[in-house]
């Protein structure tokens, strides 16, 4: 699964997706270099943009949380018709 990230003044597509939990995601960072702290919108495959800020970064990941909880059923259809990156 990919995903558009968005924040002040830049816009990133093909974020690679590598776990997702119904509170937010860890993703591969990719040519994206993001900070603690720092607010963004999330987009995953046919949802609207989510709000949510950049917990932790390391290695090349960085783990996101969502400032609302998925949805059980949204959450259920996004693993059962995505394939998480690896």
């Amino acid at each position: 699964m990919t995903a558009r990230i968005r924040a002040r003044g830049m816009d990133v597509t093909g974020i690679k997706v590598q776990d997702l939990s119904l509170a937010g995601c860890m993703i591969a960072t990719g040519a994206w270099l993001p900070r603690e702290e720092q607010r963004v919108m999330v987009s995953l495959p046919a949802l609207p943009s989510l709000p949510a800020t950049v917990l932790w970064v390391q290695n090349g990941r960085a783990g996101i949380l969502f400032d609302e909880l998925l949805g059980e059923v949204v959450y259920e259809h996004l693993l059962a018709s995505h394939v998480l990156a690896a």
